[in-house]
């Protein structure tokens, strides 16, 4: 009876009542909501609207509260836009509410939701927001805690980042067990009830969004069991059995799309799925999406070749879907499909066409060749204009005027990724998508179609996406408040390392979750530091700083090709080259024979055959910037002119591009080197290699020889602290570490530097725990084994030492990339030392280091490549310059003593001749 008299006024159409107070307006908005009577709450709300503008209130928490029931009653009526200005207005009063964090929260999770259904970029960032709130909020809206947790694995999963997503949905499960007796009978927020059902549908959603080979159809179909069992609670959840239903119905239809073990049984069981959705729809009063269901029946029929009823349910589909539905693009590139397979080459062209000009507003006057194309902030628009390229392609690629029109589709679908994909990860699906995309282009434009599409261009755009957050470091200045930030974050970091050795799933998720809340205050404190993302690079401009004699060469696999880029000074290069199973067996086999202690010169010659272009011959200096397997390739060894090429050339790489010429222009550094090489248990291992916890007699007497060449402090004790290394290296010009190192291909926040015993794990330094450092050094030398590989990441990238260093603001590295030996590592080590001594850059001096191993060993064994080869250059290659001044700072009391003396001589001989 409580709530019955708002909502008769309402219904009978009275007239809002004269002076009725803030307060009580809220009060009956609040009922119409847990009533969810939401066409009469937006009536209420637009009646009362003018009562509130005109009231003069400082009660800025009921003024959040009318806004946000007029968000809530906008966005389920279907009026997006309307609620999105309403939930802005909401927060802009919510900030003035200091003491009620969970209002915000709400506020914010609500914001993600607005703009998820308005498909705008970066929604994702309101959850995490939501979630910096509703942490700590009290068990009246844990409903929204939960709500918030299970938003973001679905955001995480649909973006593939399938372990992100398993995070949030344990974090969400845990909070909903842990409180199970909460009440929303107090809440001044809209119920949400039955959360069992939206953990099961969560689950399913996260199981199908894998890669179609690893999904677990089995837990798929009992999931699906399990929510079937629960619909009957509650009708209004309905919709996430049907919706669930859907979703596992597209899965198995799409299963002979994506080539997984297709068979009609999986066709048939998702069409009954689907029928059995639309019939609960239609005949049971259940909750779902009509036109969604109706638009996956449409794609089973397809699929089974049902095309002219496949044909009338989508022409059907699009007459009746509200014209601005978002989906309509989607709806009319499967009737293009459609027609296309049914030989209308006519209607399927205007259908594709139709697809790509109702994606945007603004592409009203789109051209039928694509080129005035206007991307959109959607993401899943660039799949689409992907998918459609492919069938255009697929179905009409008979003349060229179709392959010139493909061409412009291709870039504007590459146009779409880069205008809407997530800033803070590029998953694995973006990754294929954007790699795709990039194929078919270069395969057009060598066939001599989209001339007018800038590679150059493109190569450089890319490079920038894919280093979103590994680019060039732009150190802060230094603040106290920062500091004790950085502090906390290494602390928790810390805290993270022991939990995944641990392997305690519930301390993880946790930590994560604090770590991530820290980054985004971090964030907000200093909106003006930089961590790693740059807005600016050009191939002109890097070509610009290269010298005559070098020449980059960049690597990118395209699916089963291989892209090679080469950027001279004055010229930009590219060509595409197989890359199947032959090439990929050969890489492997050439890469295992090095390690074994052979070298198979004819494998050499086939791979520099295949992976460097005859046209780079001319020039000396070679800038790999490699990905993926090639990141394990010592390009040094390939052969030319029957020799190794390090003989002929000098070698470094770069992790991108945006680091090329990236030197370290903080003055903080002292003029040292700071060496690191501790003392591990003695044994009678005969060959040592760095990688297990062994004396190290060479890495001993390398830290005493190189101590000789620069003015420099080491650091050689048994079991030598973590936190020495913490607090003397983020002031040295050059760090050198002489020690085991571990690499972790599972885990790879696991890798990691012994600074002792390995038993001791505190002695570790964790690559998760360089996430939170930064260093001032001129270079880094990783004199370890594996430092510069590791597991391969979404882009290609590898999660190294050597990675996490640059990351943290190394402009030079020196990395391992296999274990090698203590004895003959040590030769080449001093040698590279003493050619920086003399002056050279970095690359030079590690190639003579290299050649006077080769100079001054006899030993045919000892001179077989797994012996002086293993260690590379990334980065700049600058020659190392430590301050003169500094080294002989010591000397400089006695000069002046010298020079007094001398003073008081002059005069005093002077006196006496006067």
């Amino acid at each position: 009876m409580v709530f019955f008299l708002p909502v008769i006024l309402i219904s009978q159409g009275t007239k809002p009542i004269a002076n009725k107070s803030l307060i009580e307006i809220n009060k009956e908005a609040l009922v119409l909501l847990k009533n969810f009577e939401y066409e009469r709450l937006k009536g209420y709300c637009e009646a009362y609207l003018p009562t509130v503008l005109k009231s003069i209130s400082d009660d800025n928490y009921n003024l959040t509260l009318f806004y946000y029931y007029q968000t809530e009653a906008q966005h389920f009526t279907e009026n997006h836009t309307d609620a999105y200005e309403s939930c802005k207005k909401a927060l802009s009063y919510a900030e003035k509410v200091k003491e009620n964090k969970e209002l915000k929260g709400v506020l914010f999770y609500k914001k993600g939701n607005i703009e998820g259904d308005l498909q705008l970029l970066d929604y994702e960032l309101n959850y995490k927001k939501a979630a910096d709130f509703l942490s700590e909020t009290s068990k009246l809206n844990i409903q929204y805690s939960i709500a918030n947790y299970s938003a973001l694995a679905r955001v995480r999963a649909f973006n593939g980042d399938i372990k992100s997503a398993m995070r949030y949905f344990r974090l969400g499960e845990k909070k909903f067990k842990d409180n199970q007796d909460y009440s929303l009978r107090d809440s001044p927020f809209l119920p949400i009830k039955d959360a069992r059902d939206a953990f099961l549908y969560d689950k399913i959603y996260i199981l199908l969004q894998q890669k179609p080979d690893a999904i677990d159809s089995t837990a798929v179909l009992n999931t699906l069991k399990q929510l079937e069992r629960l619909d009957k609670v509650s009708k209004k959840t309905t919709i996430y059995y049907t919706t669930s239903l859907s979703h596992v119905a597209n899965w198995l239809i799409r299963s002979e799309e994506k080539n997984v073990s297709f068979n009609n049984k999986r066709l048939e069981l998702g069409s009954r799925l689907l029928d059995k959705a639309l019939y609960l729809i239609k005949n049971k009063g259940y909750r779902g999406d009509y036109f969604q269901f109706a638009y996956t029946k449409s794609k089973a029929l397809n699929y089974s070749n049902s095309l002219k009823e496949a044909n009338a349910l989508i022409n059907h589909l699009l007459d009746s879907i509200p014209k601005k539905d978002a989906r309509i693009p989607f709806f009319y590139a499967q009737k293009g499909l459609i027609n296309a397979k049914l030989n209308e080459k006519k209607i399927a062209l205007a259908s594709f066409y139709n697809a790509v000009k109702s994606c945007n507003p603004l592409n009203i006057n789109l051209t039928q060749d694509y080129k005035n194309y206007k991307p959109t902030t959607k993401y899943n628009e660039t799949a689409l204009l992907l998918r459609i390229g492919e069938k255009i392609d697929e179905y009409f690629n008979e003349d060229a005027e179709s392959l010139e029109i493909l061409a412009n589709l291709y870039y504007a679908a590459f146009r779409q990724f880069e205008n809407s994909y997530n800033s803070s990860i590029v998953s694995s699906i973006q990754n294929t998508e954007v790699r795709s995309i990039l194929r078919e282009l270069l395969i057009l434009k060598k066939k001599g179609f989209g001339k007018d599409i800038d590679i150059r261009s493109i190569i450089a755009r890319l490079e920038l996406v894919f280093n979103t957050i590994e680019t060039t470091r732009s150190l802060p200045k230094k603040n106290t408040k920062l500091d004790s930030l950085n502090q906390r974050n290494l602390k928790l970091r810390m805290q993270l390392v022991n939990a995944k050795i641990e392997d305690t799933v519930t301390k993880i998720d946790s930590l994560q979750e604090l770590i991530d809340k820290h980054k985004r205050f971090t964030g907000r404190q200093f909106p003006d530091k930089k961590f790693l993302n740059t807005t600016e690079f050009s191939i002109k401009n890097l070509q610009e700083n290269l010298k005559p004699s070098e020449v980059v060469i960049k690597y990118l696999f395209l699916g089963n090709k291989l892209a090679i880029f080469q950027i001279t000074n004055e010229q930009f290069f590219w060509q595409l080259k197989s890359w199947e199973e032959e090439e990929k067996k050969l890489l492997k086999e050439f890469n295992t024979s090095i390690v074994s202690g052979t070298y198979e010169a004819n494998k050499a010659n086939k791979l520099r055959e295949h992976l460097l272009p005859k046209s780079d011959l001319n020039k000396d200096i070679y800038i790999i910037n490699p990905e993926g397997a090639l990141a394990k390739l010592p390009f040094e060894l390939l052969q030319t002119e029957e020799d190794y090429l390090i003989k002929k050339k000098k070698v470094r790489y770069t992790s991108n591009l945006l680091l090329l010429n990236n030197l370290n222009h903080n003055n903080k550094s002292s003029e040292m080197v700071a060496i690191y090489a501790p003392t591990y248990p003695k044994t009678d291992k005969k060959l040592k290699t760095r990688s297990e916890p062994y004396y190290l007699e060479g890495a001993k007497e390398e830290a005493q020889n190189i101590a000789k060449m620069f003015p420099s402090t080491i650091f050689t004790m048994a079991d030598l602290p973590k936190e020495t290394f913490l607090k003397t290296a983020p002031e040295a010009a050059v760090l050198h570490l002489a020690m085991h190192a571990v690499v972790n291909n599972k885990e790879p926040a696991l890798s990691h530097l012994l600074f002792g015993d390995d038993t001791k794990l505190d002695n570790n330094l964790y690559l998760e725990e360089l996430n939170a450092l930064s260093f001032n050094a001129q270079m880094v030398v990783l004199s370890a084994c594996n430092t510069g590989i590791g597991k391969e990441n979404n882009t290609g990238g590898i999660a190294s030492l050597q990675r996490a260093f640059s990351n943290a603001g190394a402009p030079a590295t020196v990395a391992s990339l296999w274990e090698v030996p203590d004895l003959t590592t040590q030769k080449v080590m001093e040698a590279f030392y003493k050619n920086l001594k003399k002056g050279l850059g970095k690359s030079e001096a590690l190639q003579q280091a290299k050649l006077d191993y080769l100079e001054r060993t006899s030993n045919p064994k000892l001179r077989a490549p797994y012996y002086w080869a293993g260690f590379v250059l990334y980065g700049n290659d600058a020659p190392i310059i430590l301050n003169p001044k500094n080294e002989y700072l010591k000397w400089w009391p006695l000069i002046a003593v010298v020079l007094l003396i001398a003073v008081f001589f002059f005069f005093l001989k002077r006196k006496r001749v006067a």
